[in-house]
């Protein structure tokens, strides 16, 4: 189990990655949170995203920054729990 405030910083962390204004971040923490979060495997993530970033939608770089940063919340709650 998460404990409480490490998952209260792990939501807000994915809102403030909402809340950016580039709509890189914007678009790669939308697609994260739908598929990373279920499988919580990185390169998972980024294959099921793989369609976002083959219509331009987003650079690959950014969205593997972004996973990075999402997906070492994950490994933290768990080495915590």
């Amino acid at each position: 189990m998460i404990r409480e405030d490490v998952a209260q910083d792990y939501e807000q962390h994915v809102e403030n990655l909402r809340r950016d204004n580039s709509r890189v971040l914007r678009v790669a923490a939308a697609s994260v949170q739908q598929c990373g979060l279920m499988k919580r495997r990185r390169q998972n993530a980024i294959d099921k995203t793989s369609f976002v970033l083959a219509k331009g939608l987003i650079r690959r770089e950014a969205f593997i920054a972004a996973a990075d940063a999402l997906f070492v919340d994950i490994a933290y709650a768990r080495a915590n729990r």
